[in-house]
Order: structure tokens, then sequence, then C-alpha cells
């Protein structure tokens, strides 16, 4: 007498539904901190307006700390809204660490008796800001963007799969 020999069971596959909660939900966090970055590193470059300024002083603050060397390059800069004085540090919309060299090369733009731009916020003209661009942020909306192509990549390809084992 034989035995019938049990089909072995079909191999586990991925359901798209999990593979798409699942880059979707990552998806929704990197969306969440975009929008963080977006708030306070793009919107002043939107809504500011630009007023001359002068340079008075810089020094680049900071230095090793446990993990690295970070510096933060501080331009002391004098510029004057519907005829009030303001002295402003920032270089950038935030306060970005970066290495010595950076911040050296970021300061030596802005000599002491330059007259550069400045951009203030017009609801609080004594917040300013010298430098009008947001490079990381465009940096992190390209991995965004490519992460965002990298889980639909995924997902359709999980989606092709499962019909043809259907089928």
């Amino acid at each position: 007498m034989t035995t019938p020999i049990p089909a072995e069971p079909p191999a586990p596959t991925d359901d798209p539904r999990v593979l798409g909660a699942l880059y979707g939900a990552v998806a929704f966090v990197i969306l969440l901190a975009m929008v963080g970055l977006a708030r306070r590193d793009v919107w002043p470059l939107i809504t500011y307006h630009p007023t001359s300024a002068t340079v008075d002083s810089s020094l680049v603050a900071g230095g090793p700390s446990r993990a690295r060397d970070r510096y933060i390059p501080h331009v002391y800069y004098t510029y004057s809204v519907d005829g009030h004085v303001y002295r402003g540090t920032r270089v950038t919309p935030m306060d970005i660490r970066g290495k010595r060299p950076w911040a050296e090369r970021l300061m030596a733009l802005y000599p002491r008796g330059a007259r550069v731009t400045a951009f203030y916020d017009p609801e609080h003209p004594e917040k300013a800001f010298l430098r009008h661009s947001a490079p990381e942020f465009w940096g992190l909306l390209a991995i965004f963007g490519g992460w965002v192509v990298f889980s639909v990549w995924l997902v359709v390809r999980a989606i092709r799969k499962r019909r043809r084992t259907r089928a």
C-alpha cells in the first residue's frame, strides 16, 4: 500500500498590503520630518523680507565635542527696519553646525564692513539671517523622493509577483 505524498505548501509570498502599509508608514514619518524642516528652513526664505546690512564682525563658535567637531559661524551685522536698528548674528535661518573649515569659508564671505543683504521676519524684525538658501533641505527632499520611488517599486513588484503565482 502506498501513501500519497503530500504536496508541498506554496512558498510564502510577501503580502503587498503589508509592504504598502510598512513603507507608507515610514514615508509618512519622513514626510512629517520634512514638513518640520521646511517650516524651519524654507518658510523663512519665502516670507522674510530683504534689507541692507553692514557686517560688524564675525567669529566661529563651538568646538570639539565627544562625538565630533561642530562649529557655528556667527556674523555680527547691523540692519534697520522702519527706522529701528537691529543686530543680527545668524548666517542661516537656523544655526547650522559644521566642520571648522566649512564655518571659516562661510565667514570669509562676510568680511568686516561689507554691505550685505539681510532677510528679516516682518512680524518680528529682530529675527534675521544672511544666507538665502537651504541646501540641507533640498538634499533631504531628494532622499525622501528616492524613498517614495523605491517604496512604490517594491509594492508594484510584490503585486505583480503575487498575481503571477495566483495565475
